[in-house]
């Protein structure tokens, strides 16, 4: 099943423009590495979760919820508004300072006001397409819903999904777990079908190692396949106290751990914080998510009792006799239910 959900009345709306890949482009790039498939699960004796999973308004049985871009974006619109706020009061200086010593002209005043509209404008956009929608994940439906922009949700079969690894050094990271489908807007051709590209980090950490990648796509294939029960947190991490709520926002760096650097990088951020009218930022944010609104025919699919006759409602199952250990990118080995190494 593959439904295209759009919250605007024209049910005939033109497709947004996305970068549109085809299954060939993408595996013929050199950023990207194939996962192993979601009916390939991570050996037993590797997984260990981190994740505080008891709001149950984004982890429930029903269904688990990505909000990973709320932090992503803090930091590039904490950066936007610091630049334009460096340059007005640069440019207010200037000004009053033309003004008291009576230096003002003409080109002066379009020289500021070009100034200023420069400043402006680019934060202006930034804020303007971030990107604080978040990406859900339906157990009960066996289907992710994925907004393509604030009008527009995808909601495509999970089973289709193509886990990949993107490799780059972009702001989110250097890692980039990503879920590829067959695009149900125009799937194209068959054999190379065109596809369609779903970011899944749930947290800030998750961009960070490629360990991350794999721990976090087994987190959601197990979830997808057994329910919350099976992304609990282990209790070694809970013992350590090493639990925490995902995020997309960046991890505080603690003193216990790095005694010089700790004090030297809170006054730093706190010091871009400030620059960057971090509190009128976070408000902003908080609104921008309180605004978004799942629409209806989503909000139906992850209801408590929906009626899903008419979808396949059957979990991917994992293969029992045959899993993966992750030692590095370049050393993903396969073995059995014991360990023991086979090809």
């Amino acid at each position: 099943m593959s439904t295209h959900t759009d919250t605007t009345d024209n049910q005939e709306s033109e497709i947004p423009e996305l970068r549109q890949e085809t299954l060939q482009d993408y595996n013929n790039d050199s950023t990207t590495i194939p996962l192993p498939d979601i009916n390939m699960a991570m050996h037993p004796g590797q997984v260990c979760f981190s994740d505080d999973v008891s709001d149950e308004t984004m982890f429930n049985e029903r269904y688990i919820e990505s909000r990973v871009h709320e932090g992503m974006n803090a930091f590039v619109l904490y950066l936007a508004a610091m630049m334009h706020n460096v340059m007005f009061v640069s440019i207010l200086s200037a000004l009053i300072y033309t003004i008291t010593t009576d230096r003002l002209d003409f080109i002066l005043i379009i020289g500021f006001l070009i100034g200023y509209a420069i400043s402006f404008f680019g934060p202006y956009f930034a804020f303007k397409i971030a990107s604080l929608t978040p990406v859900r994940f339906n157990r009960q439906a066996q289907v992710i819903h994925y907004p393509l922009s604030k009008d527009e949700v995808l909601t495509i079969p999970w089973r289709q999904a193509k886990p990949y690894m993107r490799l780059g050094r972009v702001a989110s990271g250097s890692h980039n777990l990503m879920l590829i489908f067959p695009d149900p807007r125009n799937p194209g051709d068959p054999n190379n079908p065109n596809i369609i590209e779903t970011a899944s980090a749930f947290d800030s950490s998750d961009y960070t190692v490629a360990s991350g990648i794999y721990e976090r796509l087994e987190f959601i294939r197990r979830y997808m396949e057994k329910g919350l029960d099976a992304i609990e947190p282990c209790q070694e991490l809970i013992d350590e106290n090493m639990v925490h709520k995902p995020t997309g926002y960046e991890k505080p760096m603690k003193f216990k751990d790095h005694p010089f650097l700790a004090p030297i990088f809170f006054i730093f951020r706190m010091f871009f914080y400030i620059l960057g009218t971090g509190p009128l930022v976070d408000l902003w944010i908080k609104k921008q998510v309180r605004n978004f609104k799942w629409p209806e025919e989503v909000e139906r699919l992850c209801a408590e009792g929906a009626d899903l006759s008419s979808i396949d409602t059957t979990p991917v199952n994992a293969q029992t006799e045959r899993f993966y250990e992750f030692h590095g990118i370049s050393d993903l080995i396969y073995v059995d239910k014991n360990g023991r190494r086979i090809g």
